[in-house]
C-alpha cells in the first residue's frame, strides 16, 4: 500500500487540479480598472427639468429669482446645474439681472456661479461683462478672477478680477485697470 497508484498519482494530481482551479478563478475575474465606473450621486441627476424657475423669498419679499432653459438637480448636494440662465437679484430697492450660458446654484448655501458670456446689468444701467462670475446671495456679493468690463453711463472700466455688491453700486477691480471717463453729453 506504500506505493499504491492512488497515493502516488492521486495526491499530486489533486494538488495540480486545485492549483489550476485557483489560477482559473484569479485570471477569469475582470480587472477592476476595466469595470465600468459606478456612478456617484453627483454624476446622476435626481431630476431634470426644462423651463426651470427658482424664487427665494425672505419675510415674504423676493431675494432672488433664477430661471433656466434646462436644469439638472442633484439632491445630495442640493445643487442645480443650469443651462441658458437668467437671474434677478433684489437688494436695497434695486434689481440686478444676470444672464449667461451656464450656471450652478446651491439651494442650501445660496451660492452659485455663472459661466460663459456673463452679463450683469444693474437698475442704474451699470453693465458688468465677464466670462465667469460667482455669487453669494446671503452676503449679497459677486466675485470673479477673470477679465472684466464695467460700463456705466459716464465711464468704462476694464481690468482683471473684481468684487462687487449684488446691486453693482460698489465695484473693486483688482488689477490691470484701464478707465475711460466722459461727460454725460458725449457718446461712448
Amino acid at each position: 500500500m506504500r506505493n499504491h497508484p492512488v497515493k502516488r498519482f492521486g495526491i499530486p494530481f489533486g494538488m495540480f487540479a486545485a492549483a489550476m482551479l485557483i489560477l482559473w478563478l484569479v485570471v477569469s475575474q475582470p480587472r477592476s480598472d476595466m469595470l465600468p465606473a459606478t456612478p456617484r450621486a453627483r454624476d446622476v441627476p435626481f431630476g431634470e427639468m426644462d423651463d426651470f424657475t427658482y424664487t427665494r423669498t425672505v419675510n415674504g419679499e423676493a431675494e432672488e429669482e433664477i430661471m433656466a432653459q434646462h436644469a439638472n438637480f442633484y439632491q445630495l448636494e442640493q445643487l442645480v446645474d443650469l443651462q441658458g440662465v437668467q437671474g434677478w437679484f433684489f437688494a436695497d430697492g434695486r434689481t440686478s439681472t444676470i444672464s449667461s450660458g451656464l450656471g450652478k446654484y446651491n439651494l442650501q448655501t445660496h451660492r452659485g456661479s455663472f459661466n460663459g458670456g456673463v452679463v450683469c446689468r444693474s437698475s442704474d444701467d451699470n453693465v458688468l461683462h465677464t466670462p465667469q462670475l460667482e455669487f453669494d446671495t446671503s452676503t449679497r456679493q459677486l466675485h470673479t478672477d477673470q477679465a472684466v468690463l464695467l460700463e456705466g453711463p459716464m465711464f468704462t472700466l476694464r481690468g482683471v478680477g473684481a468684487d462687487a455688491d449684488i446691486a453693482i453700486k460698489k465695484v473693486q477691480i483688482h488689477q490691470n485697470i484701464e478707465a475711460t471717463l466722459w461727460q454725460s453729453n458725449q457718446p461712448r
